[in-house]
């Protein structure tokens, strides 16, 4: 399954990636329209997607051009894939969680939440075994046009809620705007009722008095403004995800790049991998402060919630890959067989998400060094 070595992060590895445009630029420029639903302040945009297309326009000497429109503005979270099939944009930034139907083998992987050591380990792992071990994942993403180069990482969910939440007994009657499976998860504890809203009217509806909380990762809490809304914060220690595509072109766009150019992207994208993991978790960290701060009351779930969550991520496996089967993907037990192991070896690559340099050699050579030339 592994040819690799693993070569483990503590190890103190010290990185500096080789810049590959400092030649002269090519003669015609790639212009290359990207979209992203998530905000410009966003930890997608600033510890992802903007360092990423910074090193690329650097080491491409500007032969490779790019206009990045977030928040929406030309693809969102449910026109993304069929605006990268449909040429409306030449890459995008989108999650899975959209797309059961029209991704369900990249949606199973996506619910396998609760998983990896760190931000590093997780997208380590959903990395490496999309583009060199799923040919299912890439029959998918062929079929939508689609050049996958990474994805990413979230760190544990929280909920913020206008009223405290810490026992069993708090869940029952919950009402919880949360995407699958996290309302699955959350239904573990109690019972709960499922809000469905957009992330976009989360917000109003927590001031409406629609939902009792918002589950999301701690940085959406400042990002999406919950801070002015829902003062109670609580700790989960639970629910960590990874999946989607973050850098991610069409295939047509990806056929016009020189090798040269393409080898710049490669770089780029194990560079942008690492900061963004190490960016996002910082991000939480700032999100956790400002809720201090601001006076927001944090709480931790007490401890039979959390058994409660642990149990349902143990058998998430196996749940995830029966939905998956009754959306139609024949053998979707072995998929997940064939990955978990990745997120065993990518938690002893990637213990910690607190050396950049290091986690962008690892990535770079585990995955990106061998990226297939077509």
């Amino acid at each position: 399954m592994f040819t690799k070595s693993v070569l483990p992060v503590a190890t103190g590895l010290s990185l500096i990636l080789p810049l590959i445009g400092t030649a002269t630029p090519a003669a015609a420029e790639t212009d290359v329209l990207y979209g992203s639903f998530a905000p410009a302040t966003s930890a997608f945009s600033t510890g992802y997607l903007v360092p990423w297309i910074d090193a690329i326009t650097a080491a491409t000497g500007g032969s490779v051009h790019f206009n990045y429109v977030p928040g929406g503005g030309v693809v969102d979270m449910r026109t993304a894939v069929s605006g990268i099939r449909d040429g409306v944009v030449d890459g995008a930034f989108y999650v899975t969680v959209s797309y059961a139907s029209d991704l369900p083998v990249l949606f199973m992987l996506s619910e396998l939440i609760g998983l990896g050591v760190s931000n590093g380990a997780r997208l380590g792992a959903f990395n490496e075994f999309v583009i060199e071990d799923c040919p299912e994942c890439q029959a998918e993403l062929a079929g939508w046009n689609q050049q996958f180069l990474g994805g990413y990482s979230l760190g544990d969910y929280y909920l913020f809620c206008t009223r405290e939440v810490r026992t069993r007994d708090d869940f029952n009657g919950l009402r919880v705007r949360a995407i699958p499976p996290y309302s699955r998860l959350f239904g573990a504890v109690g019972d709960i009722v499922p809000v469905t809203v957009s992330l976009t009217d989360s917000y109003e509806a927590l001031q409406r008095g629609q939902v009792d909380c918002h589950a999301g990762p701690a940085s959406t809490y400042v990002t999406y403004s919950f801070i002015d809304i829902a003062d109670h914060v609580v700790e989960l220690s639970s629910g960590a995800s990874f999946g989607g595509s973050i850098f991610t072109f069409s295939q047509d766009k990806w056929a016009e790049f020189t090798p040269e150019e393409r080898q710049a992207i490669l770089h780029a994208t194990a560079e942008a991998s690492a900061h963004g993991a190490i960016a996002y978790a910082a991000q939480d960290a700032a999100a956790l402060e400002a809720a201090r701060a601001h006076g927001s009351t944090i709480v931790q779930v007490d401890d039979a919630v959390q058994q409660a969550l642990a149990g349902w991520i143990a058998g998430n496996g196996t749940g995830a890959a029966e939905r998956a089967a009754e959306r139609g993907v024949s053998n979707a037990q072995e998929i997940v067989d064939r990955f978990l192991p990745y997120i065993d070896r990518w938690n002893a690559l990637i213990p910690a998400d607190d050396d950049e340099a290091a986690i962008a050699e690892v990535l770079w050579t585990e995955i990106y060094a061998d990226y297939p030339a077509q």
